[in-house]
């Protein structure tokens, strides 16, 4: 996956801007942190249904 991405970095550099990097590591970043989110809630039986 590296040697993939590492020879296609000159393409996508050419095709893109900085400000379509800038979108991907926001996106990126937000969706990383939403993960590690809902694993936490799911670790800790934050979404089992509560006693009555």
């Amino acid at each position: 996956m590296r040697l993939f991405s590492a020879t296609l970095a000159p393409v996508i550099t050419r095709l893109y801007g900085p400000e379509a990097f800038g979108l991907l590591a926001l996106f990126t970043s937000i969706t990383s942190i939403s993960r590690v989110n809902r694993l936490h809630a799911l670790r800790n039986g934050d979404h089992a249904p509560k006693d009555r």
